[in-house]
C-alpha cells in the first residue's frame, strides 16, 4: 500500500501549535489572512488613487496574484507565491521565508506603481 509518512500527511506550519493550541493557531492564521487581505485591498486602493478606470481598479489585484503565481511557478519558486502565504497546509514546502516573500513582492509592486504615477507620469493623487 502507498501510505504517506506522518510528516507528509499532517504538514502544517507551526504543527505543535496547531496540535496543542488549535484556538491560538486559528486566531494567528486568521490574523495573517486578514493582513494579506488588507494588503490586496491596499493594492486596489493605490490604483484607485491614480486611475479612474473601475475595471482596472477592481481586477488588477487579482490579475497580479494570478500572474505572480504563474511566473513564480514557471521559475520553480512555487514556495514564494502569494497564495502560499494564504494557506499553510498546501503541499509545497513552507518555511518562514515563504510567508514573507509573497507579501513583500506585492509591497514592492505597490511601491513601483506609486513611483510610476508620481515620478514618471507626474500625476497627482487628487486632480482638480
Amino acid at each position: 500500500a502507498n501510505v504517506l509518512p506522518p510528516h507528509d500527511k499532517y504538514s502544517h506550519f507551526l504543527l505543535t501549535l496547531y496540535v496543542q493550541f488549535p484556538l491560538i493557531y486559528g486566531l494567528l492564521l486568521s490574523a495573517w489572512k486578514a493582513l494579506l487581505g488588507v494588503l490586496t485591498m491596499t493594492f486596489g486602493f493605490v490604483l484607485a488613487l491614480f486611475s479612474r478606470n473601475i475595471f482596472v481598479i477592481l481586477t488588477a489585484p487579482f490579475v497580479y496574484v494570478i500572474l505572480e503565481n504563474f511566473i513564480l511557478a514557471s521559475l520553480s519558486s512555487a514556495t514564494y507565491r502569494f497564495v502560499t502565504a494564504f494557506e499553510p497546509t498546501c503541499r509545497v514546502y513552507i518555511n518562514l521565508g515563504s510567508f514573507i516573500v509573497g507579501p513583500v513582492l506585492m509591497c514592492l509592486v505597490i511601491g513601483a506603481i506609486i513611483l510610476y504615477y508620481t515620478k514618471v507620469k507626474r500625476q497627482a493623487i487628487y486632480t482638480i
